[in-house]
């Protein structure tokens, strides 16, 4: 991946916490689920978090991430060095402050590069690190953690 940004992580965004509760309330669709892990476990377990194995309380996390994958992008969200900031989550990874991506179209150069602050460009209106999409982006985000939390930090 030649540029790390916060769209890497929109694949946290799509996660859901089922809980028991709500299974028993719908018996078609907990046959069908059942049916589902029994006889495509291999596409249940390579792109959801996890369908075999249950949470605290018998809650059952549905994601778009296999477990690995979530423990790979939570790692690069939450290392200083990548994305987390004393201020939230950056939109673009502290990575290319020393890595900046260089592309060459037609004879011109184009860079992305790690800037602080204010940015280097007018583009965006001048900051570099909200761009006019970060704030739906992190609520989706926190929206996203709370499932995520009541399953993994609890089980």
């Amino acid at each position: 991946m030649p540029v790390k940004s916060l769209v890497g992580l929109i694949p946290l965004f799509a996660v859901l916490t089922l809980e028991p509760q709500s299974l028993q309330r719908f018996p078609e669709f907990t046959k069908r689920l059942d049916w589902f892990i029994e006889n495509r476990n291999d596409v249940a377990e390579r792109n959801i978090a996890s369908m075999m194995r249950r949470g605290k309380g018998d809650r059952l996390l549905l994601a778009l991430v296999s477990k690995d994958r979530l423990k790979r992008i939570l790692e690069k969200m939450l290392d200083e060095d990548e994305f987390l900031s004393p201020y939230g989550i950056r939109s673009l990874s502290k990575y290319h402050d020393k890595n900046p991506y260089s592309i060459n179209v037609e004879g011109r150069d184009f860079t992305v590069d790690y800037v602080p602050g204010d940015s280097n460009s007018s583009m965006f209106g001048g900051n570099s690190n909200w761009r006019g999409v970060s704030a739906p982006h992190l609520y989706l985000k926190e929206r996203a953690d709370i499932p995520m939390i009541a399953h993994l930090a609890l089980c």
